[in-house]
């Protein structure tokens, strides 16, 4: 136990344990090694504990901001400090019934280990990180910096926004309750994403897979195709932007509203009440499904469809109403229909074949 009521220099440390109170800055000039819980509280003042030797087993601070590395793994106590940032050569966890607040934000470095900061209590503000998988909670908003990952699962009490992009070659995953997601950087770059949100958005330079959706409203922009894993459950809007690639929304069990695309081929499968088609732009082919209700388009929407066309509404079994009457539609290919009470305007030439 160190007491000290200025800063404190520690040189090198072994240790089964440690704990030091300092009412000034705390840093080292050697390394220390502690097989148990070290404590470090310096008020409000920095904590440096950068020796590239360090080896902690579990490691609480309160300060301002703190600096950490670590050679091997890491478990962090509770902590507390204006910023953070956390080097280390293995995995990084949380004690139980702990948690980590930072009023400026976290930036982690583990290599390509594991980052596990889970306890309900955490209040990261801004966290970034390099890291193999990544599981985060944060009790309230929280805004992600530059990161890159094997996979990443992010739980938060409020909205989930970004301010540097994401490179996640796994899958991503976002819990907001009701909350909006908002991960927009031009720069992201996902294998896939599932969305628990308010409104969500979601920008991806290249190809992207949706997981599980659930959503008020629902925008996606990609650089490449747009496929499904998983169902998505959108009570509003639904808008996706992939020109010049396809775009794929057809789980079987997808419950989606208004849907505007912008893409090549175009697929959308609806199961639930029926689909209402917004603004579509198809360079290629579309195909929509609906096999819980009609199909019908939102008043002023177009539909501009270079290649075929075929319209499935189907009701309880039986053939539904297919209702697309917008006067500007352009459907430049063979349309072919599967349902009753079939109205379709184009502007072009109509080629109709079906039931």
């Amino acid at each position: 136990v160190l007491v000290d009521k200025d800063g404190l220099n520690l040189g090198t440390t072994q240790a089964n344990s440690l704990s030091v109170t300092a009412g000034g800055n705390v840093f080292q000039t050697g390394a220390a090694k502690v097989t148990g819980a070290a404590s470090i509280n310096a008020g409000a003042n920095d904590i440096t504990l950068d020796q590239a030797a360090n080896d902690f087993n579990t490691l609480s601070l309160t300060g301002g901001r703190l600096t950490v590395v670590d050679a091997t793994a890491l478990q962090l106590g509770a902590t507390s400090g204006t910023a953070f940032g956390l080097t280390t050569g293995g995995d990084i966890t949380q004690l139980d019934k702990t948690s980590i607040t930072t009023t400026l934000g976290f930036i982690l470095n583990a290599g390509a280990n594991d980052v596990t900061l889970t306890n309900a209590g955490n209040d990261f503000n801004v966290i970034g990180f390099t890291a193999g998988d990544v599981s985060i909670t944060d009790k309230n908003a929280v805004m992600l910096r530059t990161l890159t990952a094997s996979s990443l699962a992010v739980k938060a009490g409020g909205e989930v926004t970004q301010i540097g992009a994401a490179t996640v070659t796994g899958a991503t995953s976002v819990d907001a309750g009701t909350n909006a997601v908002t991960l927009t950087q031009a720069g992201n770059d996902f294998g896939s994403v599932g969305v628990t949100a308010g409104a969500a958005s979601i920008t991806d330079k290249n190809a992207v897979a949706l997981d599980a959706i659930k959503a008020t409203s629902l925008t996606v922009k990609a650089g490449g195709n747009v496929t499904q894993n998983a169902a998505a459950t959108v009570m509003g809007n639904t808008s996706v932007e992939a020109t010049g690639f396809d775009v794929s929304l057809n789980n079987a069990g997808n419950n989606l509203n208004t849907v505007n695309a912008t893409a090549k081929d175009l697929s959308i499968t609806d199961a639930t009440g029926g689909v209402v088609l917004g603004s579509i732009v198809a360079t290629g082919n579309t195909t929509v499904t609906s096999t819980g209700g009609s199909i019908v388009q939102g008043e002023g929407a177009t539909l501009s469809v270079a290649g075929t066309s075929s319209l499935t509404a189907i009701n309880d079994g039986n053939p539904a109403d297919i209702t697309l009457t917008e006067k500007a539609n352009t459907l430049t290919g063979a349309v072919t229909v599967a349902g009753q009470n079939v109205q379709l305007t184009t502007v072009s030439n109509l080629s109709v074949s079906g039931t």
